[in-house]
């Protein structure tokens, strides 16, 4: 199986009960999914609150990746 065939089944089974969730819960169901963090490359006011929450945190300084800090 590629790893496009596991995110497709992965973000699949997350979002079948995803109803009142933020973007950010979403993320780290899915980081939970593969057991390791998931590195988040958008921009935008979400991000920034994560960033603010320590949900996110900076993957390489000078650039604008960051990855999600998992919580399990």
């Amino acid at each position: 199986m590629t790893t496009h065939e596991q995110i497709k089944r992965a973000v699949g089974s997350v979002l079948k009960n995803t109803s009142g969730l933020t973007q950010a819960e979403l993320m780290i169901r899915l980081s939970k999914e593969f057991s390791k963090p998931i590195t988040w490359t958008a921009a935008g006011p979400v991000v920034e609150q994560m960033i603010a929450d320590g949900t996110l945190v900076k993957k390489d300084e000078g650039a604008s990746r960051y990855t999600l800090k998992p919580r399990f």
